[in-house]
């Protein structure tokens, strides 16, 4: 009886592994990205491989995926500001690969390589070309965070997210001064609900403003710095009006008082900014 028993058990175990839907459900931030960088560069180049592996993680701190439920799925995905979305996903059985919905399409987006120790590891598919900007081969690994639910997250929602759209014409000082206040906002909403729902700490990767945190404050990047910030607008010139924005907003009368955490100093500067932008 006892083998019987065992056989049993070991089958009940097979049949209870939860599904990679299951498996997908909550948020997920970009960890790090790796490559096979060491099958491309001669003598095994550690160093190479190491600094190539550093640069391209840096271009994707932004991303994110959050799998709402079964079907819903938010994120920014793809190099230097990415490409925000909102839609549905599915996982085909058959190769594992996520699609997801992308400027209404239903898009072939990731091949998912595993799922271990709550990290999510995926390579891109040969049509996202554009978005790997490197190397088809960079493996992005996402760590699952402890956020949890929809309200808690609610800033990877659409109506926080207009002002990643990057337009397709150049834009009057009205509508660059929506821009500007919608990242504040943004930026505001992520350090607003981190401490409403005491998360440890919050990444600035996404809020894409040209700005330098510290502890007890920020600054202003030089413009040359701003990658992301000018991916934003329509061309430098639109960039570099929503900067000035930005310091003009910071020049005036802000007394910073004393906080807890950074977290809530950037809360508190953020509200403020958008305030002195008329």
């Amino acid at each position: 009886m006892r083998p019987t028993f065992i056989a049993i058990a070991a089958l009940c175990f097979i049949g209870c592994k939860p599904s990679i839907e299951n498996q997908l459900q909550g948020k997920w931030d970009f960890y790090k990205s790796e490559s096979k960088a060491e099958h491309a560069f001669e003598n095994n180049d550690d160093l190479t491989v190491k600094v190539f592996d550093g640069v391209s993680s840096r271009i994707f701190a932004s991303n994110y995926l959050y799998f709402v439920n079964e079907k819903k799925c938010t994120g920014i995905v793809g190099a230097e500001t990415g490409s925000y979305f909102s839609g549905n996903w599915h996982v085909d059985p058959k190769d594992s690969t996520l699609s997801l919905t992308i400027e209404g399409k239903d898009v072939p987006f990731f091949k998912i390589e595993k799922i271990e120790d709550d990290k999510l590891y995926c390579t891109f598919k040969k049509t996202q070309k554009k978005y790997s900007v490197i190397s088809l081969d960079q493996i992005l690994v996402f760590k699952r965070t402890q956020e949890g639910t929809e309200v808690a997250l609610s800033y990877t929602q659409p109506q926080f997210n207009q002002w990643r759209v990057k337009p397709k014409t150049s834009e009057n000082l009205n509508q660059i001064k929506e821009r500007v206040k919608g990242a504040l906002r943004y930026s505001a909403l992520v350090c607003k609900l981190g401490m409403k729902y005491k998360s440890k700490s919050v990444s600035t990767a996404t809020f894409n403003l040209p700005l330098k945190y510290y502890s007890n404050g920020v600054m202003m990047k030089p413009m040359g710095e701003c990658k992301d910030w000018t991916a934003l607008f329509y061309d430098e010139y639109d960039a570099l009006v929503g900067y000035n924005i930005v310091v003009s907003a910071i020049k005036s009368d802000l007394i910073i008082p004393r906080m807890d955490s950074a977290m809530e100093t950037n809360e508190f500067i953020f509200t403020e900014l958008l305030k002195s932008i008329k």
